[in-house]
């Protein structure tokens, strides 16, 4: 390791790529989905296969074959880069104290580089549920801000007419 940090570095990164990359690395797999049902076993859990199947599983395969579609259910790249902004937009235009909102996906996400031994989506799965909480977070208290300077504004105003 000490010889050679530079094949360190890169096996992570590889190794990592369903977190931070928007796109498949060429010659990598991601594990995504099972199409295959549950898997024969000894407590005696089977798949039943309904009308739904055929379905659902036809629409993970158009998922997964189509890009647009990969890179958005598919990939956490995509999320870390929104999360990155809302993170600069909070902190340089909301409220500053509000960017430890950030922290559980910073944490998590670092852990997953050290320690992430496969490509597997369920590992990722959390970043579009958090971009979607903390961009309406965002919406909120920005909204709740614009409120407050609309509120400063008219008594500075009022203060000025008189």
């Amino acid at each position: 390791m000490i010889q050679y940090p530079s094949y360190i570095i890169k096996d992570r990164l590889a190794g990592t790529d369903v977190v931070w990359s928007v796109l498949p690395l060429t010659g990598s797999y991601n594990y995504r989905y099972e199409t295959n049902g549950i898997v024969q076993n000894d407590i005696g859990l089977v798949q039943q296969n309904n009308f739904l199947t055929k379905f659902i599983n036809k629409i993970l395969t158009i998922s997964y074959k189509t890009k647009l579609f990969d890179v958005i259910f598919w990939r956490g790249g995509v999320y870390l880069v929104i999360l990155l902004y809302l993170s600069f937009y909070i902190y340089f235009f909301a409220d500053r104290e509000s960017i430890w909102i950030f922290m559980p996906a910073i944490g998590n996400t670092i852990s997953l580089f050290l320690s992430m031994s496969t490509q597997n989506y369920r590992y990722v799965w959390y970043l579009p549920i958090l971009c979607v909480f903390i961009m309406l977070y965002t919406l909120v208290s920005n909204q709740e801000k614009i409120k407050m300077r609309v509120k400063i504004d008219e008594t500075n105003n009022s203060d000025t007419l008189l």
